[in-house]
């Protein structure tokens, strides 16, 4: 058995989110610079043989949740064959869920344990204006043929843009069996969108009796708070970076597509994990870098801009 990989503040990390590639088929306005970006060549972007080993070696040291994300995940090439080598794990993976019904076919068929889609508007004028394209017809479509029992919709909520569809989003997570969780907007990319602080969001769905008056109790680790629906079995989530910091809870790390491990979102350190991989270190050795790199990681996070969104996937 594994022992536990712990911080220097004694929190337990169990969880990872692993970017496989840079690229996205969107250009959303929180997360991609409006003069684009510069492409990771493909030679320094982990292999997925380099990712699997990965894995493996997290496992030693107790992670026992991965989440694949991007970028966008579903552009890597090969992306469908090497998931299928990893889904009898612990697998989750977040996506914006704009691909062809080829893809979905393709995620039907994984044992994943869960679904993020990421979707900002249900309006196809403000979805452009946020996403950069994309359609959200091919979204709802896809949404619907999902067969996976654990389906979650994240949205990052800006002010002025789509701001007034709080209830339709909860509308549609209900018809769709899908949990909606509102994301408050970090300013990760230099933009001058605003936020807005979910205890609003929370104060006018109580007032208009939409929710219970008072969170879900949980007992995990998840950043989301929950609030059970009134008149139905439903739930809706609220993650609140910025007026309900989880620092103080938090168990995971990042795996950046061109293999360095993030402490934080708004740590701009980064411990190249690539160059122990490809130097032929042993698992032993990877193991120990990890230890005494996680004992690095911070209490909490100072408010400033973070490093860039589409880097390591969120």
């Amino acid at each position: 058995m594994s022992t536990l990989l712990k911080d220097s503040f004694n929190r337990t990390i169990d969880y990872c989110r692993i970017s496989v590639t840079d690229r996205c088929n969107l250009r959303c306005v929180y997360c991609m610079p409006k003069n684009g970006v510069e492409a990771i060549p493909h030679s320094e972007v982990l292999r997925y043989e380099e990712i699997l080993r990965l894995i493996g070696i997290l496992e030693k040291t107790g992670i026992s949740k991965f989440r694949i994300t991007g970028g966008e995940p579903l552009v890597r090439k090969g992306i469908f064959e090497f998931l299928k080598i990893i889904c009898e794990k612990n697998i989750y993976i977040t996506t914006n869920l704009n691909c062809n019904e080829t893809a979905i076919d393709e995620l039907n068929s994984l044992k994943l344990s869960g679904i993020n889609i990421s979707l900002d508007s249900l309006k196809q004028n403000v979805y452009e204006n946020i996403c950069g394209g994309g359609s959200i017809e091919t979204v709802r479509r896809n949404i619907k043929l999902l067969k996976n029992k654990n389906i979650k919709i994240n949205t990052v909520v800006i002010k002025g843009l789509n701001d007034k569809e709080i209830a339709d989003f909860i509308e549609f997570g209900l018809e769709n069996n899908c949990t909606v969780r509102f994301i408050e907007k970090m300013n990760m990319n230099g933009d001058n969108l605003n936020f807005i602080a979910n205890e609003k969001i929370i104060g006018s769905l109580i007032k208009e009796n939409i929710i219970e008056n008072s969170p879900e109790v949980s007992g995990d680790c998840s950043v989301a708070e929950y609030y059970m629906l009134k008149n139905n079995n439903g739930k809706v989530g609220f993650i609140s970076p910025n007026t309900k910091k989880f620092c103080s809870s938090c168990n995971k790390l990042r795996i950046t597509s061109d293999g360095y491990m993030r402490l934080c979102l708004f740590d701009t350190k980064k411990y190249d994990l690539k160059k122990l991989l490809r130097n032929n270190s042993n698992d032993s050795e990877i193991i120990e870098f990890i230890r005494e790199i996680v004992k690095k990681k911070w209490a909490g996070y100072e408010d400033s801009a973070g490093d860039k969104m589409y880097y390591h996937g969120g």
